[in-house]
């Protein structure tokens, strides 16, 4: 019997140019790309993880930010079981930017859906505009937990897909469908969803 694992859908959003390809990419692959394009509507990737004695595959899909592209975006929060909204700590634009996406993500997710914010680009420390005291602040309001993340050396990076999906099953979030593990592993890239 082939063996199955289940899919736990992640939708990550946020401005253009925050990090967020960079983000999935170093947690899918373990490693920075910096030639990467900006995504166009969305890119998915797939990482098979080990967490409380089962084994998930997380369909982690990064959407695009551009003004050109916000009217997509919504379409794939579609069954998506975990959003983490992205900011940039070196712009001014953390409240608005926020805002917006928090916002989006209630109007087209399920109501419980588990909601974390990754602070991007702390490897910049000369160019910081947003500090952790500011980020606090705004988590505290919204009763998420968020975390200072580095897509270029790495940092929080590991520690944020933890806690998303140990925030998944604290609000007993129900998985997606099983997937078979050797079809996922012939196809071995893009995205079963």
């Amino acid at each position: 019997m082939e063996e199955q694992k289940t899919i736990v859908k992640v939708v990550i959003v946020g401005d253009a140019d925050v990090g967020k390809s960079s983000i999935v990419i170093r947690y899918a692959e373990g490693q920075h790309n910096p030639n990467i394009s900006p995504t166009l509507g969305a890119a998915c990737l797939e990482k098979e993880v080990f967490y409380s004695g089962q084994t998930y595959v997380l369909s982690m899909w990064d959407t695009a930010g551009q003004e050109a592209y916000r009217n997509l975006v919504p379409m794939y929060f579609r069954n998506s079981q975990i959003a983490i909204i992205v900011i940039d700590v070196t712009t001014s634009k953390l409240v608005s930017s926020f805002e917006y996406w928090y916002s989006l993500i209630q109007e087209n997710c399920e109501e419980n859906i588990p909601i974390l914010l990754a602070a991007n680009k702390i490897d910049k420390t000369d160019e910081r505009i947003i500090s952790n005291d500011d980020l606090s602040a705004l988590v505290a309001k919204y009763s998420i937990p968020f975390f200072e993340t580095s897509a270029v050396t790495g940092v929080g990076i590991s520690s944020l897909f933890e806690q998303a999906l140990s925030e998944f099953f604290k609000k007993g979030v129900s998985a997606s469908q099983n997937v078979d593990v050797k079809k996922l592993q012939e196809k071995q890239s893009g995205c079963s969803c």
